[in-house]
């Protein structure tokens, strides 16, 4: 029956999307692998050293800080990761749009890095609330922004702009690179 169709057809649109999203993941836990790397790499270099200087209080409070920070940022790491590879339905809440765009951007670092690709940031305000489901915006742009990293492999220039405009009550995000273009 119709009824029977639009329901199987509603399912694989769900499977379709579920793959698409593990895969999105896969690609995304090598450049985060990456980014944890360096973290540690500071944290392993202080411990070597900390037998050696543990009565020397300015490398104390240095490694103090450097290593709450390195551990923040290996904190904000994984938690990005989970959040994004969490099945969930829509959450509907108050969130900031320039933070995700900035957390989705956090996540590629590594694709920028190995693909030369200069990263430009154009939004109309340091912070922009506006009800939408996080989770599912950070997706969409990460699986933007993975295409216009691709889109970039002849260009001379690499770049990409993602940029934030409000108009009324209607906000556009948008996303372009120096690739060469689709066809029509």
């Amino acid at each position: 029956t119709t009824e029977e169709i639009v329901r199987e057809n509603e399912y694989l649109r769900g499977e379709v999307a579920q793959k698409e999203k593990f895969k999105a993941v896969a690609a995304l836990a090598s450049g985060i692998a990456h980014e944890i790397r360096n973290p540690v790499t500071s944290l392993k270099i202080f411990h070597e050293h900390f037998d050696k200087k543990r009565d020397d209080e300015i490398f104390i409070q240095k490694f103090k800080d450097i290593s709450h920070k390195e551990l923040e940022r290996i904190e904000g790491l994984v938690k990005n990761l989970l959040d994004f590879a969490r099945p969930s339905l829509p959450v509907y809440k108050q969130e900031d749009i320039v933070k995700l765009c900035e957390e989705t951007i956090d996540l590629l670092q590594y694709d920028f890095k190995k693909k030369s690709v200069t990263l430009h940031r154009n939004y109309c305000a340091p912070s922009l609330m506006i009800p939408v489901d996080g989770n599912q915006i950070k997706q969409v742009l990460l699986n933007i922004i993975k295409n216009a990293i691709e889109a970039l492999e002849e260009s001379k220039e690499p770049a990409i702009e993602v940029s934030v405009r409000k108009f009324k009550e209607r906000i556009d995000i948008c996303v372009k690179d120096t690739g060469a273009g689709m066809t029509p």
